[in-house]
């Protein structure tokens, strides 16, 4: 008798330790996890040849994984949407954030994939957010993804992003701070209206110049939650061209939300219309799609 109930205790001991500690693995990897959507132009106009940021966007990137790696106690998630045209195959989810888990390599990896061309389908790379907002929320209950857009256009499709905005914010009223924009170009007309359209209590524009790209790599090494020392150590290890400043604003004290934004001329009218023979070029070339 005394056995049996030895065997019993056992047992129930057993259980409770599997009920303790063996939680599934993708629970203990979402505990604090840093979550993350870049939706990224990639539309012509983002082409290095005529003066597009697209290679500013791809260094920064490696600062930025570096940094996430670095951080062991973090875990973290980075997806990727590219829009580069007004149709719908040219909306791409190349990485479902809901689907991955410090995939910093993959991210990567696929930015060196990408090809640059096409229009600003800005609406329809909104609306491609929205719906992998919804399966995260789904997949990762009580989580947060937080969604970085960067582009150095407006609306070229003739589309209205604003209500494709409104359902965003609404689906994920209880995710502070939930939308950055990062405007890459250098008219100042569309950062104007970017700011009218994205500047709510959750959302925020942010305005970079081609002169102003270490700017770019201080800015979302602030939004992943780097560190100041730990950007200026990325940084120095990739060798990303010199740097004079190395007093990279503390995402503690919010330095950097309170940094006068670069200063952004109009686009002027032959810068203009070489990017628009550019874009015709390309469109030419790919049979008119």
């Amino acid at each position: 008798m005394l056995k049996v109930k030895i065997v019993i205790a056992g047992v129930i001991f057993f259980s409770l330790v599997l009920v303790v500690f063996a939680r599934p693995l993708d629970d203990i990897d979402k505990k604090d996890a840093k979550n993350f959507l870049f939706i990224l132009d990639v539309s012509g106009s983002m082409d290095p040849q005529i003066g597009g940021m697209f290679n500013e966007v791809k260094n920064t990137a490696n600062v930025i994984v570096n940094g996430l790696e670095s951080d062991l106690n973090t875990p973290y998630r980075l997806g990727l949407i590219t829009f580069s045209g007004c149709d719908s195959s040219h909306i791409k989810l190349v990485i479902n954030p809901s689907e991955v888990n410090g995939n910093g390599s993959q991210f990567l990896s696929a930015l060196d994939q990408v090809h640059v061309e096409g229009t600003t389908a800005l609406t329809k790379a909104l609306r491609e957010g929205r719906n992998v907002a919804r399966d995260f929320k789904v997949q990762h209950p009580n989580k947060c993804l937080k969604i970085i857009l960067l582009t150095d256009g407006a609306e070229s499709c003739g589309e209205n992003p604003a209500p494709v905005l409104e359902e965003l914010l609404h689906e994920n009223e209880e995710c502070p701070d939930l939308l950055k924009v990062i405007y890459l170009g250098k008219d100042q007309f569309i950062a104007d209206d970017l700011e009218k359209l994205f500047e709510t209590e959750k959302t925020s524009l942010h305005v970079i110049g081609k002169e102003k790209s270490d700017y770019l790599e201080e800015l979302l090494g602030q939004i992943v939650g780097l560190s100041a020392e730990a950007m200026i150590r990325e940084i120095r290890h990739n060798n990303l061209g010199s740097r004079t400043n190395t007093n990279l604003p503390n995402r503690n004290t919010g330095d950097l939300d309170n940094e006068d934004p670069p200063e952004v001329q109009p686009a002027q009218p032959n810068e203009l219309e070489a990017n628009a023979q550019a874009n015709e070029r390309r469109h030419q070339n790919n049979g008119g799609n």
